[in-house]
C-alpha cells in the first residue's frame, strides 16, 4: 500500500463501524474515532454524554465551528496507514478527502440485526426500543448544516460492505477494500 493512506468508516447505527476499525487497526492502521473526539471535548465542556445530546451538540459544534471541525482535531496525526471512524456528517467527508489519499466505507446490515447488536453492547444511553432506535436513525439519515447526514455520506463513499453476515464475510469484503485501495 502507498505510504499515506485513510480510510473512513461511516454507516448506520450498530452496522459494525468499529468491527471495520477494528479489522483494520490489526492490518497495522492507526486509528482515531471522531466520536470519540466528541465525547472528550463534551467532557471538557461539561456536556452530558448520552443520546439525545451526543448528536445535539455535536451537530452544534459543526454548525458553529465549521463542519469539518472534528475532522481538524486529529488531522495532523493522520499519517502513514490510518482508519478514522464515526464519521457522520458529508463535511467531515470533504475535509477527510483534502488530505488526499482518502477512501470511505460505508458499513450497513439489517436493522433488525443492527438494533439486536445494540442491545447486545448495554449501554445506558442506547435506545430501548426498536422504534426509539429507528427514529434516532432517521435523525442521523437525513440533517442539514451541521447535522448527520448519513445519507450523503453513502452516497459519497467509494466502498459499501454489508455486515449483515459473519465476522468472516464482513473480513472478506474488507480484504478485497484493502486491494483496490493499494
Amino acid at each position: 500500500m502507498a505510504n499515506k493512506i485513510i480510510l473512513g468508516v461511516t454507516g448506520t447505527l450498530s452496522a459494525g463501524k468499529d468491527t471495520t476499525a477494528e479489522y483494520l487497526i490489526k492490518k497495522g492502521f492507526a486509528h482515531y474515532s471522531l466520536s470519540a473526539v466528541l465525547r472528550e471535548i463534551m467532557t471538557r465542556e461539561g456536556v452530558p454524554i448520552k443520546q439525545p445530546e451526543l448528536t445535539n451538540f455535536g451537530n452544534k459544534l459543526r454548525e458553529e465551528r465549521g463542519h469539518g471541525y472534528l475532522v481538524d482535531q486529529v488531522k495532523d496525526r493522520l499519517i502513514g496507514q490510518v482508519v478514522v471512524s464515526s464519521i457522520r456528517q458529508p463535511g467531515e467527508v470533504e475535509a477527510l478527502k483534502k488530505l488526499g489519499n482518502f477512501y470511505l466505507i460505508f458499513v450497513d446490515a439489517p436493522v433488525e440485526e443492527r438494533y439486536r447488536r445494540l442491545l447486545s453492547r448495554g449501554r445506558n444511553d442506547d435506545p430501548q426500543s426498536l422504534e426509539e432506535f429507528i427514529k434516532i436513525e432517521n435523525i442521523q439519515k437525513t440533517g442539514s448544516g451541521g447535522g448527520m447526514n448519513l445519507e450523503t455520506c453513502r452516497t459519497m463513499s467509494d466502498f459499501q460492505v454489508n455486515n449483515g453476515g459473519s465476522f468472516d464475510e464482513l473480513y472478506q469484503q474488507l480484504e478485497e477494500v484493502l486491494k483496490k485501495v493499494k
